[in-house]
């Protein structure tokens, strides 16, 4: 493929930047898990997931919202169960790397 002359290097981010525009990888791999994940509202995190649905979300730097959410999961491992199904099915529905990377190639 010829795309050296089709990538811009614009820089590089530091830890913080990477947190606040992206998409944590790891994230990605602990939903793959089919567990339930309880996780901050930051970056792009709340583009893809939903509280409630298929995973806890809590309010940023909020201690009292991230032990509630786990309080949550915790009570209620049925609900907890189907959240961590759920966060799996995004996963392999969205973060799926043949239907991405074929999605990236054809688009261009």
């Amino acid at each position: 493929m010829d795309i050296k002359n089709r990538i811009i290097f614009t820089g590089r981010l530091n830890r913080n930047e990477v947190a606040k525009y992206g998409f944590p990888i790891k994230l990605g791999e602990y939903l793959s898990t089919g567990k339930p994940v309880i996780v901050t509202s930051v970056g792009d995190i709340p583009l893809f997931l939903k509280d409630g649905e298929n995973a806890y979300i809590s309010k940023p730097d909020d201690v009292a919202s991230f032990a509630n959410k786990l309080n949550d999961c915790l009570s209620d491992p049925f609900k907890a169960s189907y959240i961590g199904k759920k966060g799996e099915e995004l996963v392999y529905r969205e973060f799926n790397y043949l239907e991405v990377t074929a999605h990236i190639v054809y688009s261009m």
